[in-house]
């Protein structure tokens, strides 16, 4: 199997999803996970959602320490 189509699986999944994780690290290093509910997902797979901008995760997110990687959970 090519990447192509690796990526082209990938899409077929993540279109179903309508919740994900999504983990960042705090200041001391450990590392919150959270589930999310998807709004939408590009074509490049990067996925968006919606957060309260005044929380941990929001803050962990604009510092830049959130992980890229997301597990798909299907609604």
């Amino acid at each position: 199997m090519n990447a192509s189509e690796l990526f082209q699986q990938a899409t077929e999944i993540a279109s179903h999803c309508a919740f994900c994780f999504v983990s960042s690290n705090d200041a001391s290093g450990q590392i919150n996970s959270r589930v999310v509910e998807v709004l939408e997902i590009g074509k490049d797979l990067t996925i968006r959602f919606m957060t309260d901008s005044r929380t941990r995760k929001a803050l962990e997110i604009r510092q830049g320490k959130t992980d890229q990687s997301v597990l798909p959970q299907h609604g």
